[in-house]
């Protein structure tokens, strides 16, 4: 099978050494300049030696295979910073030490959580660290406390004094 050859250059497609597309290729999709590349090998291929089908059909599905994967990877990163977000939120209320971006280390408890483009960031004591610096994650020492505190009130309030009673 011969074809007429078809260069690319500049970004353009270019069928002969003096046409060339009208759109420029970086303002095109990659499904538009597939589509021009096709175009343009149909209308330049040798009419006795024609495109068999299998072949066009080969180049079809490999396009859309590799637009499917586009959107996959698409979807799989939008699903990775909702996950991150998500896994960024059960440290709101934690002490952590976690590493700035300046190397400092910073440790308070996480009172939000935010994203900035694709990276999470969580804010402790007003200041923000990534959550992949994220070094050490403990209950709040603070939260602990009146946990106990709660818990020792709840014992009384149910109980009364158990140390003056006798069983």
């Amino acid at each position: 099978m011969a074809y007429q050859p078809i260069t690319i250059t500049n970004g353009q497609v270019v069928s002969s050494p003096t046409t060339t597309t009208a759109k420029s290729a970086a303002s095109q999709s990659l499904q538009d300049q597939f589509l021009t590349l096709l175009v343009s090998q149909l209308k330049n291929q040798n009419p006795l030696e024609p495109m068999k089908n299998d072949e066009f059909l080969a180049q079809t599905a490999q396009f859309q295979s590799l637009t499917e994967m586009q959107k996959l990877n698409k979807s799989m990163a939008a699903f990775m910073s909702q996950s991150q977000l998500n896994n960024a939120s059960a440290l709101i209320g934690k002490q952590v030490t976690a590493m700035q971006s300046s190397g400092d280390t910073l440790t308070g408890v996480v009172t939000s959580v935010q994203m900035n483009g694709s990276d999470v960031l969580l804010e402790i004591d007003g200041q923000y660290a990534p959550l992949s610096g994220v070094t050490k994650v403990e209950a709040a020492k603070a939260v602990t406390q009146n946990i106990d505190a709660l818990a020792e009130l709840l014992v009384n309030a149910l109980f009364g004094d158990l140390e003056g009673t006798a069983v």
